[in-house]
């Protein structure tokens, strides 16, 4: 995220008045006056450090084992790319990901070939580990849809991940998930602060979306599921998984197995050991794709139709802004 320009100018400014006034308190001999500024000028300093960015040394101080940065990667994939970049988030939202039960990561694009990590490319770089390790299999089906499987790379970014599926996202069909990651934004990501400009207008999209499509307004879900899989069912899972709410808060299929698989080899857990997670991408038949569980079998790669309800079917929230 980055800094407001303004708020740093003027913090900047005030920081500059403070010092002048402290400099001349301690010239007049006026040393209780200095002391007053003294903490009053800590206090800014604080403040313009917090504008900034925050290092991985100080995430990781946040976050602790689920802070997975640049150590955690080059452990895993024997590489570094030479740019890594900064961390988008602000320290109170570090805080807030803890208390969430989320997890920050580090995603890189390529691997130490220089090649684009896909799906394939995060089983290619690190079963060997994982075999080595008496760890078997990384995915369960292993050459499932070339569409998503060799041709979906991820992007070099830092993402919080929830570790699980979201509360309320179970037993959930495509469109009803995509309003649970809405309440969940709005009531817990961003709990007692304003929710980001970028996010109103995602909300705003699916309800504009919702107001085109009148035919998805039910109340009653049985009616609504058999909407979503009805004849239309691929355009509904094409539209759908397109939304901005989706694009900003779910993940690929590659950037699920890169998490869970980074996340085991940095702290020997299985995520997503009982639950799918719902992505925003669909297979080249129209299905959305879903991977999960995560165990010593690997992860299983499936899709469905949009209207398709599971109790171990859930949505792992993520963001990168």
């Amino acid at each position: 995220m980055q800094p407001d320009c303004q708020q740093i100018s003027d913090n900047l400014s005030q920081i500059q008045k403070l010092k002048a006034d402290f400099n001349v308190a301690v010239d007049v001999g006026n040393f209780d006056e200095a002391k007053v500024i003294e903490k009053e000028l800590a206090a800014k300093l604080e403040v313009l450090r917090e504008q900034f960015h925050v290092s991985p040394e100080e995430a990781e101080a946040i976050l602790g084992q689920d802070c997975l940065g640049p150590k955690a990667v080059e452990k895993a994939y024997g590489y570094l790319p030479d740019k890594i970049p900064p961390i988008p988030f602000k320290r109170e939202e570090l805080k807030r990901a803890k208390e969430l039960g989320q997890f920050l990561v580090l995603r890189i694009g390529k691997n130490k070939a220089g090649n684009p990590l896909t799906m394939k490319g995060v089983r290619d770089a690190l079963q060997d580990r994982f075999t080595k390790d008496g760890m078997r299999k990384i995915t369960a089906n292993e050459s499932y849809n070339k569409a998503f499987w060799e041709n979906d790379p991820i992007e070099s970014r830092w993402a919080l991940v929830s570790k699980e599926a979201i509360p309320g996202s179970t037993n959930r069909n495509y469109l009803r998930q995509t309003q649970v990651l809405v309440k969940y934004i709005q009531t817990q990501v961003f709990q007692n602060r304003p929710v980001p400009l970028r996010y109103q207008m995602a909300i705003r999209e699916l309800e504009a979306y919702l107001t085109a499509n009148p035919e998805l307004i039910f109340k009653n879900n049985a009616k609504l599921n058999e909407v979503l899989d009805g004849p239309n069912w691929q355009k509904y899972a094409r539209e759908l998984s397109a939304l901005q709410i989706n694009q900003l808060t779910r993940q690929t299929p590659a950037e699920v197995l890169y998490d869970i698989t980074l996340y085991f080899l940095t702290n020997q857990e299985h995520l997503l050991k009982n639950t799918y997670a719902w992505t925003r991408r669909c297979d080249s038949g129209g299905g959305l794709i879903g991977i999960g569980p995560f165990d010593y079998s690997g992860a299983f790669v499936y899709r469905w139709r949009p209207g398709n309800i599971s109790g171990s079917m859930g949505v792992s929230f993520s963001r990168s802004l």
